[in-house]
């Protein structure tokens, strides 16, 4: 591939992300408390996120046929700008199931995920993917730190409701300026043009079904069964710290500042372990870090915000998504690409769905027995996938 195309679409997307994401982020720093400021339970958050989730393991699969079909590009650009804009379906929500509503649409409108991803995996080559992806992911890191800060700042000033619905509405610009710079990439993927219709991707999909008994099978379960793990327990982590640590929301903005600034530092060590050492070592490693880290938080002391900044960081250390991204690009061709990055998407997204609704209901039964539980499941997935996931990088 000309080396031009390469560049033009790492840097495209890398700023993009350096726009978007510290909205993103600022949502999230809030989300379930804000959900609960509109007469939420721990169980309806659950089923709020799970909401999302099922409608992105539909919708994704919609996306990676079109992503491979009629291109990565097309579908990339004009939905990102679709999913920008319902922010305002947020700004504007009166109650918990107007969240629920809306977070269904916004899942829905991620149906260019599977684009996204394979176009970035298109445009590098397989021996530095990881490392570029940890270059990006820290780049775009320094810019999520402003939103996390941003997120305590409207907090502070507006209160929990009224400082989430502030970043909701200054969000929309920052995903108009990203659908812009979106189109500046260079389509990776011109397949033959096809008559759309549902028979035809069904074929599309069984032509790649085969490929899960190997091992494209073994990296889409893994990569499943742990984000699905990490997704149960995290909505409920600024509760935790909140109703069981005593901590401010205030304080917690700080501890979540920390955790993403430890996050962040670790990407370049994570890329490098990935590439140098080996995928599956570093993913293994990562999750590892997540089941002390969540441990950790186990055995903090009420009060003490420092017990929960160590517990936190130490989670964040050797995040997994550089190695993840590498290993899920060696394992899947790029004809298919699209389409086997769907399919991960509809386990992951359809596993989340379900561990976030359990995760809701284990949370009002018990906050420290469902965080036990992540912690056991996460040191499990870390010796799972050291003994499971294919230990060769593969050429594209």
């Amino acid at each position: 591939m000309p080396r031009k195309p390469i560049k033009r679409n790492f840097y495209a997307l890398t700023a993009s992300w350096i726009l978007m994401r510290p909205m993103g982020r600022a949502r999230l720093a809030y989300f379930s408390l804000f959900a609960i400021g509109l007469g939420a339970t721990p169980a309806q958050v659950g089923l709020i996120t799970a909401g999302f989730s099922a409608a992105v393991a539909v919708s994704r699969l919609l996306g990676g046929y079109l992503a491979d079909s009629i291109g990565r590009k097309r579908i990339l650009v004009p939905m990102t700008l679709v999913f920008g804009m319902t922010n305002l379906i947020f700004a504007v929500a009166k109650s918990w199931s107007h969240l629920l509503v809306a977070n269904m649409i916004r899942g829905a409108a991620l149906l260019y995920q599977p684009a996204l991803d394979a176009i970035m995996a298109d445009s590098l080559p397989s021996r530095i993917r990881a490392r570029y992806m940890s270059f990006s992911d820290t780049v775009t890191g320094f810019s999520t730190l402003f939103g996390t800060v941003l997120a305590a700042w409207a907090v502070s000033q507006r209160g929990i409701v009224d400082g989430v619905r502030f970043f909701f509405v200054i969000s929309i610009p920052a995903y108009v300026a990203g659908t812009l710079l979106r189109m500046m990439l260079v389509e990776t993927r011109r397949g033959p043009r096809e008559a759309f219709s549902f028979r035809r991707i069904a074929r599309n999909y069984a032509e790649v079904l085969p490929l899960i008994k190997g091992d494209v099978g073994r990296v889409l379960a893994i990569r499943s069964v742990g984000r699905a793990i990490i997704m149960m327990v995290d909505p409920f982590l600024q509760i935790y710290a909140v109703s069981v640590l005593s901590l401010t929301p205030e304080q917690w903005a700080l501890v979540f500042l920390i955790y993403n600034v430890v996050s962040l530092v670790s990407q370049p060590l994570s890329g490098y372990l990935a590439d140098k050492v080996g995928r599956k070592e570093a993913i293994a490693a990562g999750f590892a870090c997540r089941a002390l880290g969540y441990g950790g938080l186990l055995l903090s002391t009420p009060g003490r915000m420092a017990h929960a900044v160590v517990a936190l960081s130490v989670g964040a250390l050797l995040p997994t998504r550089p190695a993840f991204f590498a290993i899920s690009a060696d394992v899947a061709p790029s004809p298919i690409r699209g389409r086997v990055i769907a399919m991960g998407g509809l386990m992951t997204d359809s596993l989340s769905a379900a561990t976030r609704s359990l995760g809701g209901g284990l949370y009002e039964a018990s906050p420290a027995g469902m965080i036990a539980s992540t912690c056991i499941s996460a040191g499990a997935v870390a010796a799972v996938s050291a003994l499971v996931l294919p230990s060769k990088k593969r050429p594209s």
